[in-house]
């Protein structure tokens, strides 16, 4: 696949399919010129570092998301679970 970004072209060879590749390309495109509009500086070397620190920013946000969701998730099954066994204790006859 031929790419070209701030000036610069070159071919990406990948095993991904082509439509999931140019998807990327064209998010990375949109965050650059999200940079672009944002600061003075038109020096492409610090637009991609800007845009792909952006980006990171934005993958480690949703990874947090994600981890809170979990434990959100986690404590909630804990609190049924115990409400469950408690029922289930109180049904039971005492063994002893």
């Amino acid at each position: 696949m031929r790419i070209e970004l701030l000036g610069t072209s070159f071919t990406l060879q990948s095993d991904e399919d082509p439509d999931y590749l140019a998807d990327l390309v064209d998010f990375y495109r949109t965050k650059i010129e999200e940079i672009s509009r944002s600061v003075t500086t038109r020096d492409n070397l610090k637009l991609a570092i800007l845009s792909a620190l952006l980006i990171t920013d934005e993958l480690f946000k949703e990874r947090a998301r994600g981890s809170e969701q979990v434990d959100s998730e986690g404590k909630e099954l804990s609190r049924i679970t115990e409400e469950l066994i408690a029922k289930i204790d109180a049904a039971m006859p005492d063994q002893s």
